[in-house]
């Protein structure tokens, strides 16, 4: 059970004990009866305390104390879900599903809000240390946290999309305070390194010796059906964050607006190309596999992009050899698997959505 549930059962128990002291004493006038209740309503109390700081110290020493210990976790999630982003963003870009609509499909989701502020770490210090963002921001982006806006430090991650324990407030502000002192302390020995005291003795100390570091947040985590994400006129979300929602809408929900418009949605995936498949392949090498595609689809007898899911691989192997010769066998293997796997993901999201690419 919850810890609320525990604290609201508890609180409750104590709120109807203290009202028997109020009845018993008004009717009988027994003092001794009175003391006993309140002795009770009190021990409750204390207990409802005690639970409350037990289950908070299980919970923290549960918390990573490191970026690495999650890392795991997130990787296999992203490559799970890139499947049904680039399924949606299709379905957009020809026009069949409104962003609207699918902003609709999230209210259900709980949020985590988090608001960095005050880092001020100089672009020459970023790009020594290779940070595209602040620090704080820049651990809250390993951890599936996105910006909301170009313009905004806003970032905004959905709970379900975090490692289980960190979907509590309290917990990731416990492994912001070990984890983020630990990046400064990188930071300031990559700032030894490149800016030595030796030359710059006064310019970059505060950095060197830590002083310079502090920051400000803010983390709010919302309610669920108390979330929404709207606009007036034009929206200017960042592609991450409306990334972020498409993997986040639930595959229920979303399957009844692909029902409404089955028969639109079937006419575009059945165009896909084999590029659909090919995101984690370089650019030169998808480029060349899209130009010799229908060589592809002739020799291995493919009609639909799923279908490069029932290829053995050693075969697609041997047809790639031949449209990108001066590639090793082992990168070209490992083509192959990729196009074998996204296309049975994507076999596998269809099915779930209710479209089926069969005549």
């Amino acid at each position: 059970m919850d810890i609320r549930n525990y604290v609201k059962i508890l609180c409750l128990v104590s709120v109807f004990s203290l009202s028997l002291i109020l009845i018993v004493a008004y009717f009988t006038g027994n003092l001794l009866i009175s003391i006993i209740i309140g002795s009770l309503a009190d021990s409750i109390q204390i207990a409802t305390y005690i639970i409350w700081i037990l289950r908070k110290e299980v919970s923290l020493e549960k918390v990573p104390q490191r970026v690495e210990e999650i890392h795991h976790f997130i990787t296999y999630e992203k490559k799970e879900s890139e499947a049904k982003e680039r399924l949606i963003s299709k379905l957009i870009n020809e026009g069949v599903v409104r962003e609207e609509e699918l902003y609709s499909l999230i209210r259900n989701k709980e949020i985590i809000l988090a608001f960095p502020y005050g880092e001020g770490l100089r672009s020459s210090i970023k790009s020594t240390v290779g940070y595209k963002r602040q620090p704080l921001a820049n651990l809250l982006e390993k951890l599936r946290f996105v910006r909301v806006t170009r313009v905004q430090n806003l970032m905004v991650a959905f709970t379900d999309n975090l490692p289980k324990n960190l979907r509590n407030i309290e917990n990731l502000n416990y492994f912001i305070k070990k984890q983020l002192p630990e990046d400064w302390k990188l930071i300031s020995e990559k700032i030894k390194q490149r800016f030595p005291a030796s030359q710059y003795p006064k310019k970059f100390e505060k950095w060197r010796t830590g002083e310079k570091f502090s920051v400000m947040y803010i983390l709010a985590k919302s309610l669920a059906h108390e979330f929404l994400i709207d606009f007036i006129n034009k929206e200017t979300f960042t592609d991450e964050f409306k990334k972020h929602i498409w993997k986040s809408i639930d595959r229920r929900e979303l399957r009844k607006v692909i029902k409404r418009k089955r028969h639109k949605v079937k006419e575009i995936i059945s165009k896909i190309s084999v590029d659909f498949l090919l995101s984690n392949v370089p650019r030169r090498i998808r480029d060349k596999i899209v130009e010799n595609e229908e060589k592809l689809k002739d020799t291995l007898g493919i009609k639909i992009f799923t279908d490069y899911r029932l290829i053995d691989k050693e075969e697609l192997t041997q047809v790639l050899t031949e449209i990108i010769p001066r590639v090793n066998k082992e990168d070209l293997e490992r083509f192959s698997s990729t196009i074998i796997q996204e296309s049975q993901s994507c076999y596998d999201l269809l099915n779930e959505l209710g479209i089926s690419l069969e005549p």
